[in-house]
């Protein structure tokens, strides 16, 4: 049973107007957010400047260098323990000459086993 069109006109009349006071009231707020967000910024400055907030910690990069490491020692065909110990040798070597650590951090060494059990499979079992 279809609903009279005078109904649905009006029902649908009434949703257009709620449709426009909606838009006119998120458009105010719109405009109230942009005004707050620039007061703040003007009141307090980022305690920490941008470039300062885009940096990665040394561990990071190491932790993003063992998977690449690992990978290459994959396909170079080697054992799970032989790329182990390439990959700790390398990371080492770059964590004393680019950031003067004298020892791996633990989370980059746990990071070699693992990406070395995970490249390997349950084979190995560093």
């Amino acid at each position: 049973m279809a609903r009279d069109q005078a109904v649905v006109l009006k029902e649908r009349l009434n949703s257009e107007k709620r449709i426009s006071f909606l838009t006119r009231q998120l458009d105010a707020e719109r405009v109230r957010f942009q005004a707050l967000s620039a007061e703040l910024e003007v009141a307090a400055p980022p305690a920490i400047p941008a470039e300062a907030r885009k940096r990665r910690t040394p561990e990071t990069n190491m932790i993003d260098s063992v998977s690449r490491i690992v990978h290459r020692c994959r396909a170079a065909k080697i054992t799970a323990e032989q790329a182990e110990l390439v990959t700790m040798l390398q990371i080492s070597t770059m964590a004393k000459e680019k950031y003067e650590l004298a020892e791996l951090p633990r989370i980059v060494r746990e990071r070699v086993s693992s990406e070395v059990a995970q490249v390997w499979g349950s084979a190995f079992r560093g």
